[in-house]
């Protein structure tokens, strides 16, 4: 049986609302989106906000996103200065 694809178009979207401090849209993206069209990493979406919860939708700088086909997700770093030191 194929793997389904790695949906990167979807992920890089979320992660665009995700570096912009979106929680509040991000949260509204209904479950049944999440389930439907967000393939095999959606659920991933929780960890998001709960991070964008804690540090106040700061903005954030995406460092790496990569596909990773054999897990069937896309893997991201972000990087939020939340001392407003040089990293």
């Amino acid at each position: 049986m194929p793997r389904p694809p790695v949906l990167s178009e979807r992920d890089r979207w979320f992660l665009d609302l995700v570096c912009r401090g979106r929680s509040e849209e991000i949260a509204r993206i209904p479950p049944e989106s999440i389930a439907r069209d967000a393939g095999n990493g959606g659920e991933e979406i929780r960890n998001w906000l709960t991070v964008l919860a804690a540090i106040g939708d700061r903005p954030g700088e995406l460092l790496a996103y990569e596909p990773v086909p054999d897990w069937v997700i896309g893997a991201a770093v972000v990087y939020w200065d939340l001392n407003g030191k040089a990293r």
